[in-house]
């Protein structure tokens, strides 16, 4: 849901400047997660690295790593985002994009200290938090993941919070706290029905 309407608000402020660099990037950058076609990321990219020489350094240094990837070359990625992690270590979302590119690639073991540091930087930090719980569900440590969520939902209460303690919650088998962290969810936001819930209705019907 959160990625659905960033890539929303990138696309509506490239309508209105096509030479903004950095919505070009996040458009191909979030677009790989919500399902966007490889030749518009590859448009997006392109046109990200039309304006590098505007950028900062850090939105650089990522740029280039994203375009490396979405063209097979990982081992050049990887020297970006490294480059990227020395020069700004305190910097949460460059910490979490970091661990973002072993995450997508499958590689959790690896991706955690990166969520697990992004987190440590700013504990109440949405997109961190959501990888890691899902990163250590990966690792067969839903358990674990749990606990964060619930961490989290009990410090900053919300349907976003709350959806991933019921996703949590699911992945760790414990199905009842998992429909009352769904029904949290809803009273928060009864606009918007979860994606959990469908799973949680075909886990009760199996």
């Amino acid at each position: 849901m959160r990625d659905g309407i960033a890539l929303d608000e990138y696309r509506k402020a490239v309508a209105i400047d096509p030479g903004f660099a950095l919505a070009h990037y996040r458009i191909a950058y979030v677009g790989e997660r919500m399902g966007v076609d490889a030749e518009t990321r590859r448009a997006a990219i392109e046109a990200a690295v039309r304006g590098l020489d505007r950028m900062p350094a850090k939105e650089r240094l990522l740029v280039q790593a994203w375009k490396a990837r979405l063209e097979g070359r990982p081992q050049e990625a990887n020297v970006f985002y490294a480059r990227a992690a020395e020069a700004f270590p305190q910097d949460k979302e460059v910490v979490a994009a970091v661990g973002d590119f072993p995450y997508q690639e499958g590689r959790f073991a690896e991706a955690l200290p990166w969520f697990e540091r992004a987190v440590d930087l700013d504990p109440m930090w949405e997109p961190a938090l959501a990888n890691l719980i899902s990163t250590l569900a990966a690792l067969d440590r839903a358990s674990d993941g749990a606990r964060r969520a619930a961490h989290w939902a009990e410090l900053r209460p919300g349907a976003e919070s709350y959806r991933a303690l019921a996703a949590a919650h699911l992945l760790a088998g414990q199905f009842a706290q998992a429909v009352e962290a769904a029904r949290h969810a809803l009273e928060l936001d009864p606009g918007t029905e979860p994606a959990v819930l469908a799973d949680l209705l075909s886990c009760a019907r199996s």
